[in-house]
């Protein structure tokens, strides 16, 4: 007995100088020297705890591996001692393991020399991700000024752990004016759930459009003849008169609901874009009413888009003069919002207004705010559309114009929250579904009601 006691003193030894000498990162309390036993005292009046310190002894360790990765028992234990001449086995009877998740895991591992001791080695596994998203197609873009950017087409972005990951696409702080000619630095940045980032950074470079005016010159050849005499000139057509615009009312309370609803509805045009074309294909307004179209923005209505209006193809603002409305709906702002900022956005919505209001004095302009996006939806950030509207509102109210009425469509779909409200989407995150538009339609109504819009219509 006092053989087999001193044979299970010498293993237990021998196990710690492999130990001590490994050079592995470990980690087993004050003492990382030598190992920790549960029965550490052998002694030979105490033969049964002995006999089972020679069999089993137990030692925790802790160990870093990386998520996703496989081991047998022989290569995890590897990472914390030189393993030669003995065997290791998963104390649950695995041959390999993976680690799939990220976070702390127990592991028991049997441990047998080349003498035939066995111990038990505890392993606390922490699994790590320690590994960047990764971008692919990422490129320069270059586009005409006036045309869209679509900053996100083409672009994904993989991780080694995280199944979906979202990106988002800024500017350089100091580029003021995502629109202007010439060439704007982006970067796509990626955050995985482990904290793991990626940046990339792509030019977006805007070309100026040269419009050359082609001259026609007709040349007739015929027989010499007198010079036809010169037309006797027209009186100079007197002056328009100025017209006289009558202001709205101040307006009152908002009251619950309007039986408005149907009145105005027939009565507005609609001018904007794919959200404001939303009001057209649900059939809420006929189509002679509508003047709104994807991918129109206020940073290029007057160089972008065509309406057919009376067989006759025109941009957006001569086609609302052409079809005059008397009550006007305005929504554009989703295609800036990316592009633009938030005071450019708002100068050039003022512009817009200034010059409906130029052509149609008496027109009944409804300034309508950008709708928000659902909080799944990775089109834009949702202080971008915030900051824009906020710029927008501000400005339209320093207008001071007369006929203009803001209105906020973006509460009326975010339901008073910060994004769109849940079911409210057409399946993309930013479009709206069928059931937004009767609502959009009877907040309008409300607003038009305080300042006696019918009477005026």
């Amino acid at each position: 007995m006092i053989k087999k006691t001193i044979t299970a003193a010498l293993a237990a030894a021998l196990l710690g100088l492999q130990l001590a000498g490994c050079g592995n990162e470990i980690s087993q309390g004050e003492n990382t020297d030598l190992p920790r036993e549960t029965s550490s005292q052998l002694s030979e009046s105490s033969e049964s705890k002995s006999e089972s310190a020679a069999e089993v002894s137990v030692n925790e360790y802790n160990v870093t591996v990386k998520v996703g990765q496989e081991y047998t028992a022989d290569k995890l234990c590897g990472l914390v001692f030189t393993s030669s001449g003995s065997k290791q086995s998963y104390e649950d009877g695995s041959s390999v393991k993976l680690f799939d998740k990220t976070g702390k895991e127990k592991i028991s591992i049997v441990h047998e020399d080349m003498n035939g001791i066995k111990s038990v080695i505890v392993l606390i596994v922490n699994v790590k991700d320690d590994i960047a998203p990764t971008f692919e197609g990422v490129k320069d873009i270059t586009i005409n000024q006036g045309e869209t950017a679509e900053l996100k087409k083409g672009v994904t972005v993989k991780d080694n752990y995280d199944k979906e990951i979202d990106f988002i696409v800024e500017f350089d702080p100091d580029d003021k004016d995502h629109s202007s000619v010439g060439k704007h630095n982006i970067t796509y940045k990626a955050k995985d759930s482990a904290g793991n980032t990626a940046a990339v950074k792509a030019v977006l470079e805007i070309k100026a459009v040269t419009t050359t005016a082609k001259t026609t010159t007709k040349v007739t050849t015929q027989a010499t003849r007198k010079p036809a005499p010169s037309p006797t000139p027209a009186p100079a057509p007197a002056p328009a008169p100025t017209p006289v615009i009558t202001p709205l009312p101040s307006p009152k309370p908002a009251a619950s609901s309007s039986s408005n609803v149907k009145f105005y509805q027939d009565k507005m045009v609609v001018a904007g874009d794919s959200i404001a074309f939303g009001f057209c294909s649900y059939g809420f307004i006929p189509y002679e009413h509508n003047l709104a179209q994807g991918s129109l923005a206020m940073r290029n209505y007057k160089e972008y888009g065509w309406f057919n209006v009376n067989g006759s193809q025109m941009r957006i603002m001569n086609a609302i003069y052409t079809v005059k409305p008397k009550l006007l709906y305005v929504s554009m702002g989703m295609n800036d919002v990316n592009i633009t900022n938030a005071q450019t956005y708002a100068n050039n919505y003022v512009n817009f207004i200034k010059e409906v209001r130029s052509r149609l004095p008496g027109c009944i302009i409804v300034a309508a705010n950008i709708t928000p996006i659902a909080s799944t939806s990775n089109f834009t950030n949702i202080n971008n559309i915030i900051n824009c509207n906020n710029a927008m509102i501000k400005a339209v109210t320093a207008l001071g114009d007369p006929n203009t009425i803001l209105f906020d469509a973006y509460t009326v779909v975010s339901g008073g929250g910060k994004y769109m409200s849940s079911g409210y989407s057409a399946g993309d995150g930013i479009h709206l579904s069928r059931t937004v538009y009767p609502k959009l339609l009877n907040a309008l109504a409300i607003r038009l009601d305080q300042y006696d819009v019918r009477s005026r219509l």
